[in-house]
Parts: C-alpha cells; structure tokens; sequence
C-alpha cells in the first residue's frame, strides 16, 4: 500500500501501488486519486472500442444464429405459406434490430441508474468531508446515442443469420424437426 501526503502522478501511483487503495490524508486527494485511476481505466477501453463492439456482435450474432437453428420448422412454415427469402430475412433483422433496441434502452436506463447511486454515496462522503458536491450530468443526448448504437450494432450482427434463415429450403426447413 502507499500512504502519501502528496499527490502522486498516475503513472507513480500505478508503479508504486500494490493495490489500488491509497491511504492520503485529505479525502479529497484520495478521491482524485482513484478518479485518476478510472480515468485511465476508462482511457484504455477508449482506446480500442472496436474490440467491445467486436465481442458484442458476436454474441448477439451467435444468439441469431441458435435462433435460426431452433426455428428451423418455423423457417418452413413461413416458407410454405408464400413467404419469400426477403420476408424471412426481414423478421430476421427486425427481431435483431427490437432485441438490440430493447438491450441498448436496458443499457442506458441502468446505467444512469448507476451513475446517480455512485453519486449519491460520493456527494455523501464530499458533504461529510465539507466538499462541495459533484453534479451528474447524462446528456439525453448521449443515452439516444447509446440505444440507437445498440440498435444498429444488433441489425448489422443479425445480417448473416437473416441470410441463412433466408436460404433455408421450404423443405429442408420442414423435414429438419
């Protein structure tokens, strides 16, 4: 552990630190201290945001994937009642383009929840210390952002399912089951 009196850079504090906590004698300096952490933290996955977005389509690519593969017979029906390969591509990407709207509005909702708890139990500890406190500000702007990202991120992963579910064979689709 490091105690200091000073303010440590960040690239001391994470040289010198065996773990993150550091004992400083205002609780302000402490408080900057592990946001200086977060910081760089939060620079690291700023740096490369490619790679969550990567992961994230995956998962949701291999979901609509599992999809195709249990909804085989379904696939058939529709196929056998006249649907043709654009139909089925369309459901396909709607229900990608509803489970990523839903997951991005799920997404933004908790995590301005989260953001006004954390908040509140620093502005507490400010307040207890005579700190001013610390306003949270989520621009609606940033959260319309975040769902309509999420959302175009889940259509552009379920095109490939969609393709499959559309070439599927009427009657592949309904001997399959």
């Amino acid at each position: 552990m490091v105690t200091t009196d000073a303010k440590l850079s960040l690239v001391e504090f994470l040289l010198a630190a065996d773990d993150v906590s550091v004992c400083a004698q205002h609780g302000l300096e402490w408080l900057c201290t592990h946001v200086g952490v977060q910081r760089a933290l939060c620079a690291t996955a700023a740096v490369n945001p490619r790679r969550y977005w990567g992961v994230a389509a995956l998962g949701i690519s291999n979901a609509s994937l599992a999809a195709v593969r249990e909804r085989r017979r379904e696939i058939g029906v529709l196929k056998a009642l006249g649907a043709t390969d654009r139909d089925v591509r369309r459901v396909f990407l709607i229900e990608s383009g509803a489970l990523g709207l839903l997951g991005g509005v799920l997404g933004a909702v908790l995590g301005y929840v989260a953001a006004v708890v954390v908040a509140t139990i620093v502005n507490r500890y400010l307040a207890e210390q005579g700190y001013g406190t610390v306003p949270v500000e989520v621009p609606v702007v940033t959260m319309l952002a975040v769902t309509a990202g999420a959302t175009v991120l889940a259509v552009v992963a379920g095109i490939l399912p969609a393709a499959k579910a559309a070439r599927l064979p009427a009657r592949e689709a309904m001997g399959s089951v």
